[in-house]
């Protein structure tokens, strides 16, 4: 029985380690990315961007910076057809969050990351390549 606690333990401390391994990874990657990406003309200052990245694939990272929009009082509400409204679901509700200024929050997939459309410069999308450690995009949303 205590050689299956010992592995049992084993495997709980890898498993810790990798956790640990990909997330120094992950801010490496986003401080490597922040230091190199030069934001278009009209966009604001990185810090007033909320910043969410994902991986596209083993070799590209996104990211996109939103300035956080002032969210109405009250609940989240779908209008609909007829001057008709409702209360939003838990799922649309969670479509709605925002990574506020000046915090970067990493995404497991990158379909997940908040995206608005057609913001301007309120929104800029920037994508990063590993293995050549380069920011080959950074435009505001309405360049895109």
């Amino acid at each position: 029985m205590l050689i299956g606690a010992s592995k049992v333990l084993a495997v709980f401390l890898l498993a810790a380690c990798t956790m640990q391994g990909s997330e120094v990874r992950r801010e490496e990657l986003m401080d490597s990315i922040e230091r190199l990406v030069v934001l278009p003309t009209g966009a604001q200052a990185l810090k007033a961007y909320g910043r969410s990245y994902a991986f596209v694939d083993k070799d590209r990272v996104i990211g996109s910076y939103s300035i956080p929009i002032e969210a109405p009082d009250g609940p989240c509400t779908i209008v609909m057809p007829g001057d008709r409204s409702r209360p939003c679901t838990a799922e649309e509700a969670a479509l709605t969050e925002q990574t506020p200024a000046g915090v970067r929050r990493w995404y497991e997939k990158s379909e997940d990351v908040p995206r608005r459309m057609s913001a301007g410069c309120e929104q800029v999308n920037v994508v990063y390549v590993i293995s050549s450690r380069r920011v080959i995009e950074a435009l505001c949303d309405a360049d895109h």
